[in-house]
């Protein structure tokens, strides 16, 4: 049984891709998509798959930026 999951994830937009103090207007929409799948999508899978197998009394932690 599972006591603990833990997801910890983020996206690289890479080396010259910086999107802090950047106005949220010019995000391209891949961007966008791709943020909520690693931050939405993907934690909402993880947990379906595995809260079965999780006891009572058992956490979820889920951890997403951008790098």
């Amino acid at each position: 049984m599972i006591k603990v999951l833990v997801n910890v994830a983020g996206i690289w937009h890479g080396k010259d891709e910086v999107y802090a103090d950047r106005n949220f207007k010019t995000f391209p929409a891949k961007v966008i998509l791709d943020t909520i799948t690693v931050g939405i999508t993907a934690p909402i899978l993880l947990s379906n798959a595995f809260v079965p197998l999780m006891t009572k009394g058992s956490g979820i932690v889920n951890i997403y930026g951008t790098l």
